[in-house]
């Protein structure tokens, strides 16, 4: 059971970062309210 423990937490990392890349490299992630901008980072 170990390993696939492993496997789940291996998994929500790789979708912690592949939403972060996406953020990163896209304006997906940024609220712009007036004068300035929020991001969602």
């Amino acid at each position: 059971m170990e390993n696939r423990n492993k496997t789940y937490k291996m998994a929500i990392l790789a979708l912690f970062i592949a939403i972060e890349i996406v953020l990163v490299f896209t304006p997906l992630g940024i609220i712009p309210i007036g004068p300035i901008q929020i991001t969602t980072m």
